[in-house]
């Protein structure tokens, strides 16, 4: 069992607590966006833990909000979107994100 720190939260609990993310491109919000993408993070109310996620080799920044409207204004702002940590995959690869295919609408 891997040890961990008195006082840092899960990303169980993070994603229990702040569920909706705003998953931005690596290169839109680190580097030299690191300043500018963090601050306004915290101005929205991010949670104090960001994740890493891939897809499609891609890089991406995941910041965790509790409302969906943070995570949304945070996604359209640096050219992001947002997600449900449910959809997030689970056991090995859970940084790998899983985007669940929309239904056709029924008629």
């Amino acid at each position: 069992m891997p040890a961990r720190h008195k006082g840092i939260h899960t990303d169980a609990y993070l994603d229990r607590f702040w569920p909706y993310h705003a998953v931005i491109p690596w290169e839109n919000c680190c580097e030299r966006a690191y300043d500018k993408a963090h601050k306004r993070g915290d101005e929205l109310g991010m949670a104090c833990r960001r994740q890493y996620i891939r897809r499609d080799n891609r890089e991406y920044q995941a910041f965790r909000f509790e409302k969906p409207e943070q995570a949304e204004a945070m996604a359209a702002e640096f050219g992001g979107e947002t997600y449900y940590a449910p959809d997030r995959g689970k056991g090995s690869g859970w940084e790998k994100w899983r985007k669940k295919a929309k239904s056709p609408p029924k008629a």
